[in-house]
């Protein structure tokens, strides 16, 4: 699953075969069939994976951070570390297995909870704008995967979070931040 998850990274998940991960991982291409019997288990498999470290990262990181900028910065610290490979996920997603599409929910909606639990304690202490929670996560989501899946338009090379994540942060702020 490491080597899937490096290769994915690398080159994303429709230019990735099972042999090219059978020889990353040092293994013949039959023994990785005795782990996964089909290329989509295995593709599942590290997705699920990927989004169980991503949803306890977030609340891990979050358990420090109460207010809506302190969820926003531990979501950026969690792409931040696997940045690659979720931009190839978002970008690959509509290709990949059915189970991917309802893997990605998944870890969006953990992240969502986090957000939302914040925005309101921020709403009652009279700090942001009183938003739906739909509307507050996917403004949020929207401007960061614009981001991630445009990165050849914001970056030369590195990461996108790095060079603009506190931006990202400082603009979604102002958009639901009360003027006192």
């Amino acid at each position: 699953m490491d080597a899937a998850y490096s290769l994915f990274s690398q080159r994303g998940f429709l230019d990735v075969n099972t042999i090219d991960i059978a020889e990353e991982a040092g293994i013949s291409h039959g023994a990785l069939f005795l782990h996964f019997s089909t290329r989509d288990d295995l593709v599942n498999a590290v997705i699920s994976k990927f989004g169980e470290e991503i949803a306890k990262r977030t609340h891990h990181l979050s358990e420090s951070r109460s207010s809506l900028r302190g969820i926003l910065e531990a979501h950026l610290d969690c792409i931040r570390e696997n940045e690659f490979f979720y931009s190839r996920l978002l970008r690959d997603i509509h290709s990949l297995p059915k189970n991917a599409g309802l893997q990605l929910t998944c870890i969006l909606s953990a992240v969502s909870h986090h957000i939302f639990l914040a925005a309101q304690r921020e709403i009652e202490n009279g700090n942001i704008k009183p938003v739906a929670s739909d509307l507050l996560f996917n403004t949020w989501i929207g401007l960061l995967h614009h981001y991630l899946m445009n990165r050849e338009l914001f970056v030369v090379s590195g990461s996108v979070v790095e060079r603009h994540g506190n931006n990202l942060i400082d603009h979604f702020m102002k958009l639901v931040t009360l003027k006192k």
